[in-house]
């Protein structure tokens, strides 16, 4: 089969390098029944486009029209409170057409194996704008890996974030998930925004290490500004 340059496109209009008689084929596809084992790093660098989260990463709308997606507007690990944008990160706002809209939605992890780790601890960077209520982050170990999140059980834990509306990129780590030690785990943000307010919040360079020490304990308080568009 022979496709010459630039006869078709791809979603976001790059145009192929076409098909030749020599041309080597190889394709790589990501396996979600395979668990992913520590240490596990997720930078968002290939989250490009609409609806294409990478590394296992899904999304689920319970409400609204509003979702999870890739954004352009990542950290820049050579300034890692900065707020100039870096590509790429994971990013929703429930604030659109120039409204607040109702809405909950889950970001859901790949599936993880913790059996055999000793103090495996999580670690993301968060950052919030505008008025709006706190992510949560709960994590499931029957989870079957898509469909509902609703009907598996999940258990809320301290995702250590940000004040509202500080609009500073913040690092949450050594969330400890030791209590799930086992073969299938995933861990979720849930967001959810009303019509009377709506934060935006990103996510990037979420990682998960067996640690052989337990982190030391933490307590945040959530503070929640009133800074509106």
């Amino acid at each position: 089969m022979l496709i010459s340059a630039g006869a078709i496109t791809d979603i976001y209009s790059n145009a192929f390098a076409g098909i030749s008689s020599n041309t080597t084929w190889a394709f790589t596809t990501y396996n979600s029944s395979v668990a992913t084992t520590l240490p596990a790093t997720f930078d968002f660098q290939a989250c490009t486009g609409s609806g294409l989260l990478p590394n296992g990463f899904t999304q689920y709308s319970t409400t609204g029209a509003q979702v999870w997606d890739c954004t352009a507007f990542g950290r820049d690990p050579a300034a890692p409170t900065g707020t100039v944008a870096h590509p790429n990160g994971v990013q929703i706002n429930g604030f659109a057409n120039g409204v607040n809209n109702l809405n909950m939605d889950w970001l859901i992890s790949p599936k993880l194996d913790l059996t055999g780790t000793a103090f495996p601890l999580l670690s993301f960077w968060s950052r919030n704008a505008f008025a709006g209520a706190q992510l949560q982050l709960k994590i499931s170990t029957d989870y079957t890996g898509s469909g509902d999140p609703a009907l598996a059980t999940w258990t809320d834990l301290n995702g250590k974030f940000p004040s509202s509306g500080s609009d500073t990129w913040t690092l949450s780590g050594g969330i400890n998930l030791s209590g799930y030690k086992q073969s299938s785990v995933y861990f979720a943000f849930v967001y959810t925004s009303t019509t009377d307010d709506g934060s935006r919040w990103t996510l990037d360079d979420i990682s998960v290490v067996n640690s052989l020490t337990p982190p030391p304990p933490s307590l945040r308080t959530w503070l929640r500004s009133r800074r509106y568009r």
